[in-house]
C-alpha cells in the first residue's frame, strides 16, 4: 500500500480500514474528491506535528492523531 485515500467526512482509521480490505484483494471505490496520503505526505505531517507546541486541552487530541498517523505511515513505509 503506497498511501490511503480519504474521503470527505471520513476518519483516518476508517480509511485505514478500506486501504487494508483494498490490498486484500477486496474491491474499494474512490471519492473523486478523496486525499491521497503517501509516505512523504505522512512524514512531512509527522515532523511538522513533533515541532509544534500544543495547550494541554489540544493535548490528548494530538497525542491520538499523531499516533494514528504514525501507524499509517509506519504501514506505508513497510510495502
Amino acid at each position: 500500500m503506497g498511501g490511503i485515500t480519504l474521503k470527505k467526512g471520513e476518519s483516518l482509521s476508517s480509511a485505514i480500514k478500506s486501504a487494508k480490505a483494498k490490498s486484500e484483494g477486496q474491491q474499494e471505490s474512490v471519492a473523486p474528491d478523496g486525499l491521497s496520503l503517501s509516505v512523504k505526505d505522512t512524514d512531512f505531517l509527522l515532523k511538522l506535528i513533533m515541532e509544534s507546541s500544543f495547550k494541554g486541552t489540544e493535548l490528548e487530541q494530538a497525542y491520538k492523531v499523531t499516533k494514528k498517523l504514525a501507524e499509517e505511515h509506519r504501514r506505508s513505509v513497510e510495502t
